[in-house]
């Protein structure tokens, strides 16, 4: 393979196995926004036109096609769009998104938009090899190496490692009770991590708006501290509301499910709450006493994932501290608790 470099910053997608175009067009769009849903489908082969599908928070599907094609006529560009409308359901008013190796023509990238919505979708893109080598060199440096043995200047990941030390030791002076530690508490914490917060909520605001937080296009969200891990803070984002989670016995796969809706056979349910992650790095400052508006303290954050300060977004069941990440079946160091809690759950049902 040749590898790039910053001079040349050409990538040769063209040189990557198909699976490996398809896996790289996957982790991309994976990292585009939180998603409800996430399914990677081209290893698995498919004969839908479809490689992946992805449905937004507020209902949107996604339906992706990756071709690692050196060049691509538009002929076979509308026959990709017409498969993926003549194999699957409910494409109306969804988005339709081709990842290409190569660069096309500003016409023929007008003539598959056009297309693709009088086939019924609501929005089209295409990202052609250009624009996938803007994304990998702006935002997603660490799939160069992985993709492509390029590894690029560290100089971004120490300005993070010191700004994850230094922000860390500020959200544990300003967030964070004074606790005797004892027995007790050990054991009161370890069941309920949020017990060790000095609010049960917090403020989270972009930099960008610092001069006119409040204004109505300020990006601003109100969520529920749990728990500090190594890398950030986890976040409830609607602690009263939690999720149906059925888990496969034998595969340790997970879906989320409707609270009427049957457990298929070898599976067994638990409940969950939807969770966010902010990375430390991410945090540039907290007001404690939060302003003239909020009660709570503020959490000023570089919204670097797709316009929110989140590097990832799955359920965790609380009592068990067990991540339910999209597209990744449960850990195993997870799972023989979660049965125990599912089994416990049973038997406090039979006595009541």
């Amino acid at each position: 393979m040749n590898t790039p470099t910053r001079t040349t910053n050409r990538l040769h997608f063209e040189d990557l196995d198909p699976h490996r175009f398809e896996d790289l067009g996957a982790e991309l769009l994976y990292r585009k926004q939180v998603w409800k849903r996430f399914n990677n489908w081209g290893r698995s082969g498919s004969d839908d036109g479809i490689d992946i599908t992805c449905e937004e928070e507020k209902g949107i599907r996604w339906f992706c096609q990756c071709k690692r094609y050196q060049n691509i006529s538009t002929t076979e560009i509308k026959a990709a769009v017409d498969k993926i409308v003549s194999k699957n359901e409910n494409t109306k008013d969804g988005i339709i998104l081709l990842i290409v190796a190569c660069n096309l023509s500003k016409k023929a990238i007008e003539d598959f938009e056009y297309y693709s919505k009088t086939k019924g979708f609501k929005d089209a893109f295409i990202w052609s090899a250009s624009t996938l080598e803007l994304m990998l060199y702006k935002d997603y440096e660490k799939l160069l190496s992985k993709y492509f043995g390029f590894t690029p200047d560290n100089t971004k990941n120490k300005e993070r490692v010191l700004q994850s030390k230094k922000m860390k030791q500020e959200v544990q002076e300003k967030l964070l009770r004074t606790i005797n530690w004892n027995h007790e508490t050990r054991m009161q914490i370890a069941k309920d991590p949020s017990l060790q917060f000095r609010y049960t909520k917090a403020d989270i605001r972009s930099i960008n708006d610092i001069d006119d937080p409040y204004c109505d296009d300020a990006s601003f969200c109100r969520i529920f501290p749990f728990q500090l891990t190594e890398v950030g803070i986890e976040f409830f984002d609607c602690p009263w509301v939690d999720f149906r989670i059925a888990i496969n016995i034998n595969t340790r796969c997970w879906r989320k499910i409707k609270e009427e809706e049957n457990l298929m056979e070898d599976e067994f349910a638990v409940r969950a709450d939807h969770t966010v992650l902010i990375p430390y790095y991410c945090i540039v400052d907290i007001m404690e006493e939060g302003d003239e508006r909020s009660d709570y303290p503020i959490i000023i954050c570089d919204f670097e994932f797709n316009n929110t300060p989140f590097l990832r977004s799955y359920y965790k069941n609380r009592k068990t501290k067990a991540d339910f990440m999209e597209g990744k079946p449960v850990e195993t160091s997870y799972f023989t608790l979660l049965i125990e809690e599912f089994q416990r759950d049973i038997i406090n049902k039979s006595n009541s």
